[in-house]
């Protein structure tokens, strides 16, 4: 077998749509993090992450509610009181920044309305039918496996939105940045992203990547833009624990839509299948996903 010792590929990070995931953006340093990377990438906020900004002094007051088990986690909403200060910091940034132009420019993110998002110019019409088909039949997966759940929590939203953003993306090289955690201090203890339990409580599949070439390229490529744009210090400073999550769902680069003759807008219509669940769900079919951390 040729050795592969001297295999290198060639990453260029332009182009490619990082969705910031809600953990991130919500830890120290979280905004500072998203603008400096937005230099050489474009950096997706998903719609649950607005949601939580309108209505985070009625979270921080109501934790509990947000800490049902094998619910998606969110630590700025379940530190207790002790840094209840720090939290609301950490909002209060993000809400100044709403009414900002020069840093809300910065960023991207799809809204329930086309006035309401903040697209880059070469996404074709057709993203947000696919992210709301995608979003639809997610939801319906996670709630197949939890039959009792009566609504999808905020947090569980912004984990299903992440995911299904991604996948809507596919086409234009998507991923999502977030955290992993490692209590132990062990390299070979490290404890997967929280998005990660979410994907798979929706029975796709998410593993760790094993370490190999593709995977290292891919990696330092990333690293190479947290040097580049000046992040990497806002990461060391903050010990942020940074990962990379992928998916790959193959179903998704031909769906197609069906448009309204008034409103030239995408509209779900879904398909009955005889379990009841919209045919939809079968976007997801052949979908799985993998992790790695950009160090340890």
């Amino acid at each position: 077998m040729t050795s592969l010792k001297n295999f290198r590929v060639d990453v260029s990070t332009k182009g490619w749509c990082c969705i910031f995931d809600v953990q991130l953006a919500l830890s120290p340093l979280g905004l500072a993090l998203a603008l400096r990377l937005s230099d050489q990438m474009d950096i997706w906020q998903v719609r649950g992450f607005w949601q939580l900004l309108d209505d985070s002094d009625y979270y921080l007051s109501n934790q509990k509610m947000l800490q049902r088990e094998g619910a998606y986690q969110l630590p700025i909403f379940s530190q207790g009181v002790s840094k209840l200060n720090q939290s609301r910091e950490i909002l209060s940034e993000w809400q100044a920044a709403r009414f900002q132009s020069d840093l809300m420019s910065r960023l991207c993110w799809l809204g329930y309305a086309v006035e309401e998002s903040k697209l880059p110019q070469d996404i074709d019409a057709q993203l947000d039918y696919r992210f709301d088909v995608l979003a639809q039949s997610l939801e319906e997966r996670w709630n197949k496996g939890h039959p009792q759940s009566q609504l999808v929590q905020v947090q569980n939203e912004c984990a299903r939105d992440a995911t299904a953003l991604t996948v809507a993306l596919s086409r234009y090289k998507s991923f999502v940045l977030t955290l992993y955690e490692n209590h132990s201090g062990e390299t070979e203890d490290l404890q997967e992203p929280q998005l990660c339990k979410y994907i798979r409580n929706c029975d796709i599949d998410c593993i760790q990547a094993d370490n190999n070439p593709l995977i290292n390229s891919m990696a330092s490529y990333l690293i190479e833009t947290l040097t580049s744009t000046g992040a990497l210090e806002l990461v060391y400073a903050s010990g942020l624990k940074l990962a990379v999550v992928h998916i790959v769902a193959p179903k998704a680069y031909v769906m197609s839509a069906q448009y309204s003759d008034e409103h030239q807008d995408a509209q779900v219509i879904p398909l009955k299948t005889t379990s009841g669940q919209s045919g939809n769900v079968q976007n997801w079919n052949g979908c799985s996903a993998f992790w790695y951390p950009l160090w340890k």
